[in-house]
């Protein structure tokens, strides 16, 4: 996944501005470059930047350092996003009937629902 991507996505779950992640940067990165990130005009942000991403998201810059190099984890996760992605699992009943519902079901069912999902 490329960071714009990365970032727009990480900005909705979080329910972040691009102001707001300024903010809780700290200043160590500027709402403009946000922007431009997302926007696909600043594809390759320095380190102190990145830095500033994490600090403005509240997680580990590695993390932001990995997506950046385009280094995901397999699958799709990176380690701070199954973690966060099992907390809302946890708080919710309706994913945790869904998840439970998904382990139950055979391979050829699973992939269905999956193919069902991603078309939403």
């Amino acid at each position: 996944m490329a960071l714009a991507e990365w970032l727009r996505r990480k900005m909705k779950e979080l329910g972040l501005s691009a102001k707001k992640v300024q903010e809780r940067s700290g200043g160590t990165i500027s709402d403009a470059y946000v922007l431009d990130i997302m926007r696909g005009k600043t594809k390759r942000p320095s380190v102190v930047k990145l830095h500033g991403l994490a600090k403005g998201f509240g997680i580990d810059p590695d993390e932001v350092i990995k997506i950046a190099r385009g280094m995901e984890a397999e699958g799709g996760w990176t380690p701070q996003g199954l973690v966060d992605a099992m907390g809302k699992i946890l708080a919710s009943e309706d994913l945790t009937r869904a998840v439970k519902s998904l382990l139950r079901m055979k391979p050829e069912e699973l992939r269905r629902a999956v193919k069902y999902l991603n078309r939403r």
